[in-house]
C-alpha cells in the first residue's frame, strides 16, 4: 500500500504464495487474485493504520479455484473472479460474519480458443456479470 503523494510504502501485504496477478479496491477493502489460485480480502483501514498486526490485515481467503486467477471485479454485494481452471467464480459478500463466502455460480470456458477467461465485466447496478475469453468471439 503506498502513499501516492510522497512515494511511500505503508505496508506489504504479505499472505500469498504466487505472484499476485490482479488487485482490485475500494475505500474500505483490496481483493487481491494471485497464480496461487487464491482470492484474499483485506482490510483496507487496518493495512493503513501503522499499529495493526499483519496477522489482522487479510480478512478471508477464497480457496475455491483450482488454477491461477487471472482477473476480478468486486463491489459491495460480490467478488466475481476468472480463473486458469477454466472457470467464473461469484462469491456473495451478505454472507454472515463468520459464514464461509457461497460459491454462486460456476461457468466453463472450454468452447473457447485457448480454454481461458481473459477478461471479466461486472455492473454495480444489477446482479449481471460477463466474461470474455482471449481470443473468442463470444462474451
Amino acid at each position: 500500500v503506498w502513499d501516492i503523494e510522497c512515494g511511500a510504502c505503508l505496508r506489504v501485504l504479505e499472505g500469498h504464495d504466487e505472484l499476485v496477478r490482479c488487485i482490485r479496491f475500494d475505500s474500505k477493502r483490496i481483493v487481491s487474485g494471485a497464480y496461487d489460485g487464491k482470492i484474499k480480502i483485506w482490510d483496507l483501514q487496518a493495512a493503513l493504520d501503522p499499529r495493526s498486526q499483519p496477522s489482522s490485515l487479510c480478512m478471508k481467503t477464497l480457496t475455491e479455484h483450482t488454477g491461477r486467477v487471472f482477473r476480478l471485479q468486486f463491489d459491495e454485494f460480490q467478488i466475481v473472479s476468472s480463473s486458469h481452471d477454466d472457470t467464473i467464480l461469484c462469491f456473495n459478500f451478505l454472507q454472515p460474519k463468520g459464514v464461509a463466502q457461497t460459491q454462486l455460480t460456476n461457468f466453463s470456458a472450454t468452447d473457447s480458443p485457448q480454454n481461458e477467461i481473459a477478461n471479466v465485466l461486472q455492473t454495480q447496478a444489477s446482479a449481471i456479470s460477463m466474461a470474455s475469453s482471449s481470443l473468442g468471439s463470444g462474451l
